[in-house]
């Protein structure tokens, strides 16, 4: 599926022909899921009912690119 896409992007989106320059820019964010438990259900706060559903943090990762021209001018950005 990801191949997939990459190619379609690939085939929609050409670099421009004035862009000499890629700028990269990676984040790692620590990003709150829920997720089922063991079997075993757990009460967010005291009083609360009970869940089968926990919240784990789990690291998150997403990137974008900016072309640039010789000036140094930003082009479009992918995200």
């Amino acid at each position: 599926m990801r191949t997939e896409l990459e190619e379609v992007w690939l085939e929609e989106d050409a670099v421009p022909a004035e862009a000499t320059r890629v700028r990269v820019a990676v984040e790692r964010v620590s990003v709150p899921l829920e997720e089922a438990g063991a079997g075993k259900e757990r009460a967010t706060q005291p009083g609360a009912r009970t869940r089968k559903v926990g919240r784990q943090f789990r690291m998150a990762s997403c990137a974008t690119l900016t072309l640039q021209d010789r000036k140094g001018e930003a082009r479009p950005t992918l995200r």
